[in-house]
This record gives structure tokens, C-alpha cells and sequence, in this order.
């Protein structure tokens, strides 16, 4: 009998103490109206949508369930830290409880889904389950909680920034601390383009050439290569994707940084393009004076489009035109 009340206490205590089942999904808009996608489907309604949630988590009990937009993720002034996501509760409760200091996050990406508990992926919600469990018990067991779960590791755009190096000196000197989305976004991404266009400086500074210019024709031919790359179903013309960009929106600071890290792979005696060097060699052309930047945002990616003129990557010109950089940046 005595078992028997142990395990009951067992199962009360973690019970007190379950974690939170987030699960994301999206908002897409398709001819002025707004649709919900979950796992892979989309649905007319909000709720009809939280129907098909609900029903394929049978097994969680419904006030550990909670919504996760992912488009909003991106607009929350709190990501500025890389600290806290905006919870949604899928029905309204009479007395609504905290959000546990632990929380699974469901995730689905190319038809799979899987699970990110405290920065930690699974690829089954049963191994997610287990380690949740774990960590409810260690915070409950923890004078000083964790108040909130940090966005994944690889949304940290600094990671990808490394400490030596002449790309990684000239994209902090261009980036600052506005590397989050809430300041390169502002003014419709005018913050950005600024940005963008102050690190492609610095770098033909660096290569001993001119600075470059924003030209308002080439922004508009930009536009219109970008659309036409987006929207267009016939097949597009190779030349015209070489300066086109998809990422994750979290990525858009490092846009530049990864073009002139090609450099790696060029050869200053070359008298034609290198395949996977041409953004590089664009960049630091020496007879280039204008650009034109475009950038679309759709949902959670960043979609980008850039104009050089007059055109680089003349075959013959590349000596005269894509100089070595000075031994010493200042």
C-alpha cells in the first residue's frame, strides 16, 4: 500500500511540474486573404487549424499545449537578446496557469518533424519527452530558474561571425549591434540597405578602389529581377540568379559577409570569372560605380537581389579591376 502512494505522490509531483508543448505554425497570405499552415497544410481558420492540433496531440493534456507563430517570432522586440518567443494559447482557460520553464517546440521543416527543447534537437517527440522530464525535475530542484527559453542557437547571427579575419573586422565595424531584426528592418529595410551598402564600402576601401553609390534605376531593375526570380515559373536565365539571395531573415546581416569570404577561392592572376567568386569580384570591382539593392521579405526568409553597374567581370579585365587588398585596414 505504501508503493502504491508513492508512486501516486510520484505522479502528482510530475505532474506539478510538466513541461509545455509549443507548436508552430504560419501565416501566409494568398490573394488578400490569410491562410494558417500547420505541418505541412493550410487552413481557412485559426480554428479549424488548433481542430488538427488538438487531435494529433491526443496524448498531451490541452493546457500543455500552447501555439508558436513563427511569423511573429521574427517581430518580437524581446529577440533582440536572443531571449523569449511569443506563447499563444490555442483556447482561452478560466484560470490560465505560467508557461512552464521548460518547453518543447515542435517544428516542421521539409515535410519532418521534429523537436527543440532547451537548444537541444530531437528527432522523435518520445526522446523530446524524456529530457523535458529530466529538466523539469532539475529546475524544480533549482533555487535559480531559467525565466526563459532561448531562441535555437543557430538564429544567433554572431555565431557565424568569427574573431579574427578581415571579413569578420569589417562586418562588425559595419554592423554594430544592428545585426537583430527589429533595427536592420526598420523603414522597410531602408536600415539594412545602408548597412549593406556601408560593409561593400569598406571592403573596396580595403581593395584600394572607389566607393559605390545606391542609384535608384538600379534599384528598380533589382526589383524587377527579384520578383521575376520569385514568381516567375518559366525558367530563368542562369546570369540572372548569380546575385540573388534566399535565407532565413536572421541571416540577412551576413548577406555581404559570406559574398566576400569567396575571395578564399580566387586567383588575382585570373583573366576570367571563377565559378563561386563572382559576388566577390563584383563587390571590389574597381570600374563599378553605382548599385541597386532589393529585398523582399515573405513569412520567415529574406529574399535579396543586387545590381551592379557598369557590369563586372569583364573576361580580360579581372587584373585591372579586382586589386589585392592593402596589408593594413585604417
Amino acid at each position: 500500500m505504501i508503493f502504491i502512494y508513492i508512486n501516486l505522490l510520484f505522479w502528482l509531483f510530475l505532474k506539478c511540474i510538466a513541461y509545455d508543448l509549443a507548436v508552430t505554425y504560419t501565416i501566409h497570405k494568398f490573394a488578400n486573404k490569410l491562410f494558417h499552415a500547420y505541418r505541412g497544410h493550410n487552413y481557412a481558420s485559426r480554428t479549424r487549424m488548433i481542430q488538427d492540433i488538438l487531435k494529433d496531440h491526443k496524448s498531451i493534456n490541452k493546457s500543455n499545449i500552447l501555439l508558436l507563430n513563427a511569423g511573429v517570432l521574427k517581430k518580437n522586440p524581446k529577440a533582440l537578446n536572443s531571449l523569449g518567443y511569443f506563447y499563444e494559447r490555442p483556447s482561452a482557460i478560466a484560470a490560465p496557469r505560467p508557461i512552464s520553464e521548460v518547453v518543447v517546440i515542435e517544428g516542421f521543416v521539409k515535410g519532418k518533424v521534429s523537436y527543440l527543447c532547451l537548444n537541444k534537437i530531437f528527432s522523435s517527440f518520445q526522446k523530446a519527452k524524456i529530457f523535458a522530464h529530466l529538466m523539469t525535475i532539475k529546475y524544480f530542484f533549482t533555487p535559480q530558474r531559467q525565466k526563459q527559453i532561448k531562441l535555437p542557437e543557430n538564429m544567433n547571427v554572431l555565431r557565424y561571425v568569427g574573431t579574427f579575419g578581415i571579413s569578420n573586422t569589417i562586418w562588425k565595424e559595419a554592423w554594430g549591434n544592428c545585426y537583430y531584426y527589429k533595427c536592420f528592418a526598420k523603414g522597410n529595410y531602408m536600415e539594412l540597405k545602408k548597412r549593406l551598402l556601408n560593409e561593400i564600402n569598406l571592403h573596396r576601401y580595403d581593395h584600394r578602389v572607389p566607393p559605390v553609390n545606391s542609384n535608384s534605376r538600379l534599384e528598380n531593375i533589382a526589383a524587377t529581377n527579384l520578383h521575376s526570380l520569385m514568381y516567375r515559373n518559366r525558367q530563368i536565365n542562369n546570369l540572372l540568379s548569380v546575385n540573388f539571395v534566399k535565407l532565413p531573415f536572421y541571416l540577412a546581416p551576413i548577406t555581404i559577409k559570406r559574398w566576400y569570404e569567396e575571395y578564399k577561392k580566387y586567383n588575382y592572376n585570373t583573366k576570367t570569372t571563377i565559378i563561386g567568386t563572382e559576388h566577390f569580384s563584383s563587390m571590389i570591382w574597381k570600374d563599378v560605380k553605382y548599385v541597386g539593392f532589393a529585398i523582399k521579405e515573405v513569412e520567415t526568409m529574406f529574399y535579396f537581389y543586387c545590381v551592379f553597374y557598369p557590369k563586372p567581370n569583364i573576361p580580360g579585365k579581372f587584373k585591372s579591376n579586382v586589386l589585392k587588398r592593402r596589408l593594413f585596414f585604417g
